[in-house]
């Protein structure tokens, strides 16, 4: 759901092509929102609007991918996040090289990594490292 102009980073729907599913093309956009909001840096519509979804998920009962296409519709946009927490589109570009190298060299095609928390495990200490100062409220998850 957009509640302002927002900037839309990514959405699984561009990357569900032929035999690639929504979860499959979803899987990076996911983990990339999940680990925003295990950090807190989620915006308060975003946490009023799905505050249930996101306790299913900081309880590692829905996964990132799922998350991602029931609250949002496979789609990443800026009003998710916190004012502070927004992110430019040269950042995404430099988190969509660090999951690719992160877990691509396992599978022929991103698209082939499991929409799982262990992915999310591999990736997440890497995004600490890209966006450390929104990294000042992590949970421990």
């Amino acid at each position: 759901m957009l509640y302002r102009s927002a900037m839309k980073y990514d959405d699984a729907s561009w990357h569900a092509k032929g035999e690639t599913t929504l979860e499959a093309g979803g899987t990076h956009i996911g983990i990339l929102l999940t680990w925003f909001i295990l950090h807190g840096q989620e915006s308060s519509e975003f946490l009023k609007d799905f505050s249930e979804e996101i306790s299913l998920l900081k309880g590692r009962k829905l996964s990132p991918s799922s998350f991602l296409l029931k609250t949002c519709d496979g789609k990443f946009s800026s009003d998710a996040l916190s004012s502070d927490a927004r992110i430019t589109e040269e950042q995404y570009k430099e988190y969509i090289d660090e999951y690719q190298s992160a877990l691509h060299y396992q599978y022929d095609s991103i698209y082939e990594i499991a929409d799982s928390w262990e992915a999310y495990d591999t990736v997440a200490p890497l995004l600490a490292d890209l966006f450390p100062q929104r990294n000042k409220t992590a949970e421990d998850f």
